[in-house]
Parts: structure tokens; sequence; C-alpha cells
């Protein structure tokens, strides 16, 4: 039985592996080491930047072992926000320098785009679905209706029939009296 998956782990089929969100993890990780970052400052960090991500989810991102339950880390809203304070090179001896993208924050982008457009594609399959199903009841209740005028104009008809030899009778009556 194919089930849909959740916001916080890949689709079938995707090009999100657990492997992938471990890495990044790990990634992650290694980048607060280099930076010496404790978590309070990677919290105001990414306030600063408008985001949020909650302190607790935060200390699960970085407590040991994190990396081997990667499903229950959200792309999108945990990791993303993360990656992109981490990755900010604001320290940077020569301001100079030319920026190279970084690589990893480009991966990761991309596979939350790749999972969000799974993601409205499996919804658009839904909504297909749902509109073949509408117009099958449509269609039947179009031939119910119909079959219904065709009977009401048959009741007319014999009403109309009943009548006019009712109205004959009551002449042939009237003429006898």
């Amino acid at each position: 039985m194919n089930r849909k998956p959740s916001r916080r782990e890949p689709m079938e089929g995707s090009s999100l592996e657990h492997q992938d969100t471990r890495e990044i993890i790990l990634d992650l990780k290694a980048k607060k080491k280099t930076k010496g970052w404790s978590i309070e400052r990677i919290e105001e960090e990414i306030l600063r930047r408008g985001k949020s991500v909650s302190r607790s989810t935060l200390k699960r991102i970085f407590r040991p072992g994190s990396e081997d339950h990667p499903a229950s880390f959200s792309l999108d809203h945990s990791l993303l926000p993360v990656d992109e304070v981490l990755s900010d090179d604001d320290d940077a001896a020569d301001p100079s320098a030319p920026v190279q993208p970084d690589v990893s924050r480009l991966k990761l982008e991309l596979q939350i785009q790749v999972e969000r457009v799974e993601s409205l594609l499996a919804q658009n399959d839904i909504l297909l679905d749902r509109v073949n199903f509408m117009q099958t009841q449509i269609e039947r209740k179009d031939r119910r209706m119909d079959e219904r005028d065709l009977m009401l104009d048959k009741v007319i008809a014999e009403r109309d029939e009943l009548r006019a030899r009712l109205d004959a009778l009551k002449g042939v009556n009237d003429d006898e009296s």
C-alpha cells in the first residue's frame, strides 16, 4: 500500500535520500564547530534574518547521533536556515575576494525545490482524481435528470390525453341532456 510521505521525509523515488540529509547534518555540525558558534548565536543569526528555528530543534540537530535520524528534520524549515547562517562568511579575511557559491547550500536548496515539486505533483494527481470523480457524478445525475424529464413528458402527455377524453365525454353527456 502506497502512503504519502510526511513533510519531514523524502518522497519515494526522489533525489532526497536519508544519506544526503545525513551528510547535510554532519556538514552543519562541522561548520558549527569550525565557527565555534553556540546554539544561541545560531538562533540569533537566524532570527536576525527574519526566519525562525526553535532552540529545541537546533539542539536536536546538533545533538550527537542526530545524523542517524535525518527524516526527523524538515529540510525547508530547519536545516536550510541553519545552513544559510553557518555558510555565511561575514568573518572573511578578504572582503574584496570573489564570492564562491556555497555548493552544499545550493544542493540543499535544489533538494528542497525537488521535494516541493514532487509534493505539488502529488497534490495535482489527487485533485485530478477528484475532478474525474465529480465529472462521473455529474454525468450520472444528468442521465437521471434526462430519464425524469422523459418520464414527466410521458405523464403530461397521458394527462393531456385523459383530459381530452374527459372533455369529449362531457360534450357527449351535455348533448344527451
